[in-house]
C-alpha cells in the first residue's frame, strides 16, 4: 500500500514502548519526504490496521502506535540492496554477535557479503548480510555543509 501511494518503503521496525507496540515505517521519494507525506502514509497504514482489526484479524494484541518518517541522515540499512546502493558511504553495523563495525562500505557481492573498511584504518572486514543485526549510514558533516543539507549526499 505504501508503494501504491507513490512512496518507497525503505523498511519497517516493530518494537515495544511504554504504552504498547510501535510500528515504525521509513518512507522515501526521489524528492525527499515532507511532513505531509508522513501524515498521508500514516493515515493509510492506520486505516488498514483498523480495517484488519474490525475484520477480526488484528496485527497487534495490545495498544499500538504507528510512526512514519523519512530515513533521515543516518538512514537505516534494511536490505543487501541498501548496502549496495550506498557503497562508498560510511556505515555503522551491529552484528548478531554484538560486535560493532564502523566503516566505509567498500563492496557488496552477489552472495550478500559486505566488505567494510573500518574507520580506524584496520584491515577490511567482510561480513555476510545474515550476520548483521542492524546497520545505518553515519552522517559526516563535510566542510561548509550544514547539518540539514542532505541533498548533496542522496543517491
Amino acid at each position: 500500500m505504501i508503494e501504491e501511494a507513490g512512496f518507497e518503503c525503505v523498511g519497517v521496525d516493530i518494537g515495544t514502548g511504554k504504552s504498547g507496540s510501535v510500528l515504525r515505517i521509513y518512507i522515501d521519494t526521489r524528492d525527499g519526504v515532507r511532513h505531509e507525506d508522513c501524515e498521508r502514509a500514516s493515515r493509510l497504514v492506520a486505516d488498514y490496521l483498523d480495517a484488519c482489526e474490525e475484520e477480526g484479524r488484528p496485527w497487534f494484541a495490545e495498544h499500538y502506535f504507528v510512526e512514519v518518517s523519512s530515513p533521515g541522515l543516518e538512514r537505516p540499512l534494511f536490505t543487501v540492496d541498501h548496502y549496495r546502493r550506498f557503497t562508498g558511504c560510511l556505515a555503522c553495523v551491529w552484528l548478531q554477535t554484538r560486535k560493532k563495525i564502523t566503516g566505509v562500505i567498500e563492496a557488496v557481492d552477489d552472495t550478500g557479503n559486505i566488505a567494510l573498511v573500518p574507520k580506524d584504518g584496520h584491515q577490511t572486514e567482510t561480513v555476510s548480510f545474515d550476520e548483521i543485526k542492524r546497520g545505518n549510514l553515519v552522517f559526516v558533516m563535510e566542510k561548509g555543509e550544514k547539518k540539514g543539507d542532505s541533498k548533496k549526499r542522496k543517491k
